[in-house]
């Protein structure tokens, strides 16, 4: 593929016959992204992650003192998610973190970062049509009894999104 790209008034340009090593380049890194990035086990894990972030961010700002370091603090103050942090953040941090939160009286927070230290993630189904809302509904009802939790809390055990590969 190298041989056959060159530079013309300023573009990237390929010879015509490299045209099916590029197109077999291209979906070959889409599918290996697919499998990757958007792989069931990393959904269900990214899940966890982003429960357990947007949970201490509410805590945080309800007033509830978390044990972390300064820049998570930081970062929980401005109500963040796990897309706001970076992956050298979470391998630094997060680790500890989710094993002094797995102690806490907050069940939502210490039940998560319970399943995360103990590498229970949360099941990814994919689906080729969107779910339900009565389904969803039922089962949210199903885990707010199993729990105790009420409705606003059910949506730290209880999420569904859509997922494209674009």
């Amino acid at each position: 593929i190298i041989a056959m790209l060159n530079v013309s008034a300023g573009d990237i340009v390929f010879e015509e016959k490299g045209l099916y090593s590029v197109e077999k380049f291209v979906i070959a890194r889409r599918m290996m992204y697919w499998q990757v990035y958007l792989h069931k086990t990393v959904l269900g894990a990214d899940t966890l992650v982003d429960g357990i972030v947007r949970r201490a961010a509410e805590l945080t700002a309800a007033g509830r003192s978390l044990p972390a370091p300064e820049p998570l603090r930081k970062l929980l103050a401005t109500k963040a998610s796990s897309a706001d942090l970076s992956p050298k953040f979470i391998s630094t941090y997060m680790g500890s973190v989710f094993k002094q939160w797995k102690h806490q009286d907050d069940f939502i927070l210490s039940y998560l970062s319970r399943c995360i230290c103990e590498r229970r993630l949360f099941f990814a189904k994919l689906l080729s049509r969107p779910l339900d809302p009565a389904v969803v509904s039922r089962i949210g009802e199903a885990i707010a009894s199993e729990y105790g939790l009420d409705r606003e809390q059910v949506k730290y055990l209880l999420t569904y999104r859509e997922i494209k590969n674009h």
